[in-house]
């Protein structure tokens, strides 16, 4: 959890083809200033609902291609909505969700 805690400037994170399974949900919670978050191509089949907490200024964020098992249209909103400055979310709509979802920004 503490590997990204000194790097509160990095603006873009790429972390996609890494083959993560989990994310502790405090592990980005100092990227204050992150804008760009590329987590595609990873083996996530959950993400924790505090996860992208504190990221007030990410404004793109690739989550394409996971292979997310999100049945529960709450625990989503939960998830995302403390993206509060989020412009687009790539690919979205082909991960595996049970459940329509739409994001009205």
């Amino acid at each position: 959890p503490n590997t990204f805690a000194n790097l509160n400037n990095l603006e873009i994170i790429n972390l996609s083809y890494n083959q993560l399974k989990s994310i502790h949900s405090n592990t980005f919670s100092k990227l204050i200033n992150l804008q760009q978050f590329y987590l595609h191509d990873n083996e996530l089949q959950s993400i924790d609902p505090n996860l992208f907490a504190n990221l007030n200024n990410l404004h793109e964020l690739y989550l394409d291609l996971h292979l997310l098992r999100i049945d529960d249209k709450e625990r989503l909103e939960n998830t995302l909505k403390h993206l509060v400055n989020i412009e687009s979310i790539s690919d979205y709509y082909h991960n595996n969700f049970n459940d329509e979802f739409f994001i009205f920004m």
